[in-house]
């Protein structure tokens, strides 16, 4: 759910840590500012991108990284609080990681499952680098945070160690460019801190089955700690953390905060649950109801639920979890922690904090794509669409 209208939020959070430093276009508080036809995203006019594959080319020759491990530090052992304070409320808010907390025990390991899908190849997040001060001295900077695909035959520590390449997914692209946006932000003293418009992550529990969708965390602030070439990583990384006695002992030095709206989160959730045939559901009709109703958050299961029992077979898991999902559903409002659209005072959202390491990697073109010409020569009659 975009706003049509400037986030007072972003626009504090802008002036309090980067505007200072100007990245390539014009600041902006909202589109009256642009030039017709451009968009203010994250606090930057940025003008339409009419050819992915030009945009391609020109990422080629770039710096870029690959988001090597994506982490959850409020189930970290013992716990961290991390990261920001989202809220104003002078504590490091993470209502996301509290409620995965509660959850755990009930047997879902979800820093697990997302440590494997990242290992697998199954989510993988490059980081293109529009705007990098040379050497990684101070400056402003600006990049774009696109879905890809590791380049065939690469595994999973080569990407870790940076001497990975991998493509971009075509559908990580809007009108103007990535849909997730970074385009307010500086680098000092070897730290980047950066805001954004969204970056979609799969956030546990709100993953649907085995595909984890990808919802968007809004108004997302990242503080990253570069280094080139560290010993044992290729390219732009992260300079991580050790910490003794903590499970893992191994932390990603990046840190993400921002916001998962319950309009996003349980949109897709409806959406999925309304597929469940196997259960006599009806598609036409919503499986579940939410929204602000009088003076609180309402979340709750309508009779449109069918028979989850029925469904037994396999990769029907996640439609037969849909009674338990019911039984808790009035619960959820109790855990969210931010009034977003900052309208009516009702908290509708989850804050959010996360844990990253980046490493280096080369961007190879759109994935999916073959450039028998040498990629570079923008000769489009050679281009083919080999899914690779």
């Amino acid at each position: 759910m975009a706003r049509s209208e400037p986030s007072p939020r972003l626009t504090t959070w802008c002036l309090l840590l980067c505007c200072s430093a100007a990245a390539y276009g014009q600041v902006c508080v909202d589109n009256n500012d642009c030039s017709s036809g451009d968009e203010c995203i994250a606090g930057l006019c940025v003008a339409p991108v009419t050819d992915i594959f030009a945009y391609a080319q020109e990422a080629v020759l770039r710096d870029s990284s690959y988001i090597r491990k994506i982490q959850l530090p409020a189930l970290f052992d013992p716990p961290e609080k991390c990261c920001f304070d989202l809220v104003g409320d002078s504590q490091l808010d993470d209502a996301l990681g509290a409620l995965l907390a509660i959850l755990e025990p009930l047997g879902f390991d979800f820093q697990a499952q997302i440590t494997a899908r990242v290992e697998a190849g199954e989510a993988v997040k490059i980081v293109d680098w529009l705007q990098l001060p040379a050497g990684l001295g101070d400056g402003p900077v600006q990049f774009s945070v696109f879905d890809g695909f590791w380049t065939d035959g690469l595994d999973y520590a080569t990407m870790a160690s940076g001497n990975g390449s991998a493509g971009l997914n075509p559908e990580s692209f809007g009108d103007y460019g990535a849909h997730d946006q970074f385009n307010t932000g500086s680098l000092s003293s070897g730290v980047a801190t950066a805001l954004g418009n969204q970056i979609a992550i799969a956030v546990a529990p709100f993953s649907i089955g085995e595909q984890w969708r990808l919802l968007p965390l809004r108004d997302p602030v990242v503080e990253l700690p570069l280094v080139d070439s560290p010993t044992g990583c290729l390219g732009i990384c992260t300079q991580d953390l050790t910490v003794p006695g903590q499970d893992p002992v191994d932390v990603g030095g990046g840190r993400l905060g921002g916001y998962l709206t319950g309009q996003d989160s349980l949109t897709a959730i409806d959406e999925a649950y309304r597929g469940c045939a196997c259960a006599g559901i009806d598609p036409d009709l919503p499986v579940i109801e939410f929204g602000p109703v009088g003076p609180a958050y309402e979340i709750q299961c309508t009779d449109n639920t069918g028979d989850p029992s029925q469904c037994t077979g396999q990769g029907e898991e996640f439609c037969a979890g849909l009674t338990d999902f019911c039984s808790f559903a009035g619960l959820l409002p109790q855990t969210m922690d931010a009034d977003f659209e900052e309208v009516d005072g009702i908290n509708d959202s989850w804050t959010a904090g996360l844990r990253l390491s980046f490493s280096g990697t080369q961007v190879t073109g759109i994935a999916g794509y073959v450039f028998a010409d040498g990629f570079e020569s923008g000769d489009t009659s050679a281009w083919s669409t080999t899914v690779p």
